[in-house]
């Protein structure tokens, strides 16, 4: 993921896949 690589910020990613940023936290969470 682009996040985790820190190429994007959180807020652009969730914009562009459509993800609400607690649900990425989530995600990033687990793994």
């Amino acid at each position: 993921m682009e996040a985790i690589r820190a190429e994007m910020p959180v807020a652009e990613l969730c914009r562009k896949y459509s993800i609400n940023p607690s649900q990425f936290y989530k995600w990033n969470k687990e793994f």
